[in-house]
């Protein structure tokens, strides 16, 4: 939590969307970095995405998410700038890990065919006819052991934050796709809070609504499958997985995570519809639509302890 980052800040200068319109208009970054150097340095980054601390260990170890340097010539100086930074912010100085999603995970494309597969299993014929080699085209669809994989990294850098005492920069070309379900598997592994109902609600806003994951283009809701990519369910399958093995430190149940990939589905609330804050708040102003929040929604609570 931020009370464990006394080395952080609250920064401004994204207020109005004024540097990037798929950041929040209010971001934490290290407190060794003024705000005339963020404003220098966003330039160099893919979409103006700037380092976002996501959360902080009570040891002082931080996570933190970035998008790539796309300029060459200034991305050795930036990328150690930005790390020395995070150093500062650690009451050790410890060093910092990064992890380069984009190498390590499978990317979009390959999450969205498996899928496909997936879903063409579990529709094309009658179970009786294809129980035999049910289990083998399960595997073959690949979308288990991409769950396992994003897991498995997850916990790697949960050893990094706990064990290590090392800060961890998740960096990915624009760092609002894989970067979203990395950050929050690993913060409901290691924070209860993430666990409780307020604060599962709290992690989706931050590290996919607010973050910018791309609601609208990854859910397909305008029948663009180009851009379609289940990343958000991909997440919700990881958090089941864990729910599944220690059902006691959950405060709700598989019942509410059906819920939710439920409500990317339909328009019935605004939560779950945009792409970025800036569209979500000019789309909400300019037609005075989408003001109903999932998470406002409190007669959905009584799901969440259905078992």
């Amino acid at each position: 939590t931020l009370l464990c980052a006394s080395g952080w800040r609250v920064c401004s200068i994204n207020e109005g969307y004024m540097i990037s319109t798929c950041l929040p208009e209010y971001i934490v970054v290290p407190s060794s970095l003024a705000d005339q150097d963020l404003k220098i340095f966003s330039h160099s980054f893919v979409g103006r995405r700037m380092p976002l601390w996501c959360w902080s260990h009570s040891n002082g170890s931080a996570l933190v998410r970035m998008a790539l340097i796309k300029d060459v010539l200034q991305q050795r100086k930036i990328d150690q700038r930005i790390c020395n930074a995070i150093t500062k912010s650690h009451p050790q100085r410890s060093d910092v890990y990064k992890s380069d999603l984009d190498k390590t995970l499978p990317n979009i494309q390959e999450v969205q065919a498996a899928f496909v597969k997936l879903k063409q299993l579990c529709v094309n014929e009658p179970f009786e006819e294809t129980e035999e080699k049910w289990l083998s085209s399960l595997e073959n669809t690949r979308w288990l052991e991409y769950v396992r994989a994003f897991l498995k990294h997850s916990a790697e850098l949960v050893y990094m934050l706990e064990s290590k005492h090392l800060s961890v920069v998740l960096q990915e070309e624009e760092g609002r796709d894989l970067s979203c379900c990395v950050a929050s598997l690993v913060q409901v592994m290691l924070d209860p809070y993430f666990r409780t109902i307020t604060g599962f609600q709290s992690l989706i806003q931050k590290e996919w609504v607010m973050a910018g994951y791309q609601f609208l283009d990854r859910c397909n809701h305008l029948k663009r499958s180009e851009k379609e990519s289940p990343l958000f369910l991909l997440f919700l399958d990881a958090t089941w997985q864990l729910l599944e093995q220690y059902p006691a430190a959950f405060e709700f149940s598989e019942t509410y995570l059906a819920v939710l990939y439920d409500s990317t589905r339909i328009s019935l609330f605004g939560t779950f519809l945009f792409n970025s804050p800036h569209q979500r708040v000019k789309q909400s102003t300019d037609k005075k639509l989408y003001k109903t929040r999932l998470f406002s929604f409190t007669s959905l609570k009584f799901l969440v302890t259905i078992h």
